[in-house]
């Protein structure tokens, strides 16, 4: 796999068009070259990049195959280190999905502060909320059947178990998110979908409230989150 660069002129000016293409032999050794990604026209400062291709060799009945054309400027000279940009690239679904939370859920965006110091503050704030909202979901679609108690407080499962009259200790790390979801408004309907990130942030947001109150109610420092 290769860059092919094309250049023609505009207005007086030289510009370079470049495209990721990959050489292979066919039935016969016949050599084929296919254009895999065309990349635009890259400048001077962008040109030091290495080109990876990351291919599912064995996909799984009736799925599509995962292909990825990887361009990084960090070196990648052997198979470990192009593995670990790949792992890189891997991440930016979890880095979505919580953008998604520090958007949709915590509505960062939509905080009237009115100095930067002030928003500053609070985007650190809600950072820590989307963090523990992402790993409650990301465990209970990854460990559902793990108890719940190993993913947040105790104090938060007990207040959550009594508020639904319940015995705490058999909350799972599933039944935990869908009963945040339902304090958020969520009906877990049996057609409806997977609760969103503002659901999820009006039921957890409750169920904080409900619980400082119960710590302070036993005497307790009123410590949430």
């Amino acid at each position: 796999m290769f860059l092919r660069c094309h250049s023609r002129k505009k207005n007086g000016k030289l510009h370079r068009y470049w495209s990721v293409v990959e050489s292979r032999r066919v039935a016969g050794g016949d050599p084929v070259q296919r254009h895999v990604l065309y990349l635009g026209e890259i400048n001077d400062s962008q040109e030091a990049a290495w080109a990876m291709r990351v291919w599912e060799p064995q996909t799984p009945a009736g799925e599509e195959p995962i292909e990825w054309v990887l361009l990084t400027d960090v070196p990648t000279a052997d198979a470990p280190a192009a593995l670990l940009r790949a792992e890189w690239y891997a991440l930016r679904w979890l880095i979505e999905e919580y953008h998604k939370c520090l958007k949709s859920g915590c509505g960062v965006e939509a905080r009237q502060m009115e100095t930067a110091e002030r928003l500053a503050a609070c985007i650190v704030l809600l950072a820590v909320v989307a963090v523990r909202l992402l790993q409650l979901k990301h465990t209970a679609w990854h460990a559902p059947q793990r108890p719940a108690a190993e993913s947040v407080s105790a104090d938060h499962v007990r207040v959550l178990a009594a508020y639904r009259g319940r015995a705490a200790e058999t909350f799972t790390a599933y039944e935990f998110w869908r009963e945040v979801a339902k304090l958020g408004g969520s009906l877990a309907r049996r057609r409806d979908g997977e609760p969103g990130w503002q659901t999820l942030w009006r039921g957890w947001r409750d169920l904080d409230l409900m619980t400082c109150g119960a710590r302070l109610g036993r005497g307790g420092t009123p410590r949430c989150g």
